[in-house]
C-alpha cells in the first residue's frame, strides 16, 4: 500500500484513529521520524501526520494528562514536516515560519514533558464526553490536512496542511482551557492559541503571494 493511500484511508476512517496499538494496520515508512535529503511534497504531508498516527491516543482519566500527551505527538508532526520543508524551500518566507514552529514547538515539547511530572488530577462531571470532543476535533484535522494533495508546489502544500494542522491545535486548547484548573495547563493553552493563531494570519499572508 502506497503512503497517501493509507495516510487517506486512516483519516477518514469512523474509527478513531488513536484507539489502535501505533502499528495497527500501518505501513511502517508512515512510522517515519525524518525525511529524506530531497523530500518531496508528498513526504512533507506525510510527515506532518506521522506522530498523531503513529501514536497510542491518552485516555488517563485526567484531562490534563491527556491534553499534555495527546499535543505532543502533534507539535512533533509540525516539527518534523518543517524540517523537511526547510530541506527544499527557496522562499525566505517559508523558512522563516517553518524555523519559528521548529524552536517555538520544540520549547512547549520540553515543558510538557515536565509538566507530566507535575500535573494534578482535574476531576470533571463527564470525561467521556470530553474524549469523544477531543477525538472529533483532532479527527476533523486529520481529514482537512488529507484533503491538501501535492500540486508541484511543497511551499503552498505544506503552509496549507499547517493551517489545517494549527487549527487542530488551537481547538484542543479552547477545549481545555474553561475545564482545567491547573495553571501550567491555562498559560500553555493560552500560549498555544496565541502563537498558533498568529502564525496562521502569517501563512494566509504567505500563500497570498505564492
Amino acid at each position: 500500500m502506497k503512503i497517501k493511500t493509507a495516510i487517506v484511508a486512516l483519516a477518514l476512517s469512523s474509527v478513531s484513529l488513536w484507539s489502535q496499538s501505533p502499528h495497527h494496520h500501518q505501513h511502517q515508512k508512515m512510522c517515519q521520524t525524518t525525511s529524506s535529503s530531497n523530500p518531496s511534497s508528498q513526504e512533507i504531508l506525510d510527515l506532518m501526520h506521522s506522530p498523531m498516527m503513529c501514536t497510542h491516543w491518552v485516555e488517563s482519566g485526567n484531562i490534563n494528562q491527556d491534553f499534555i500527551s495527546n499535543m505532543i505527538p502533534h507539535h512533533q508532526g509540525a516539527i518534523i514536516s518543517s524540517e523537511a520543508i526547510l530541506k527544499i524551500t527557496k522562499n525566505p518566507e517559508v523558512k522563516k515560519i517553518a524555523t519559528q514552529i521548529i524552536e517555538g514547538q520544540r520549547k512547549e515539547i520540553k515543558e510538557f514533558h515536565t509538566f507530566l511530572t507535575q500535573l494534578s488530577k482535574d476531576n470533571i462531571k463527564d470525561y467521556q464526553a470530553f474524549v469523544k470532543e477531543a477525538k472529533s476535533d483532532m479527527e476533523e484535522m486529520m481529514k482537512k490536512m488529507a484533503t491538501v494533495k501535492p500540486s508541484g508546489n511543497a511551499d503552498k502544500d505544506y503552509l496549507e496542511a499547517m493551517i489545517y494542522h494549527h487549527q487542530g491545535a488551537i481547538k484542543a486548547a479552547k477545549q481545555i482551557l474553561p475545564l482545567t484548573t491547573s495553571e501550567q495547563i491555562k498559560k500553555s493553552a493560552k500560549h498555544i492559541i496565541q502563537e498558533q493563531e498568529k502564525e496562521i494570519a502569517e501563512i494566509r499572508s504567505v500563500l497570498k503571494k505564492l
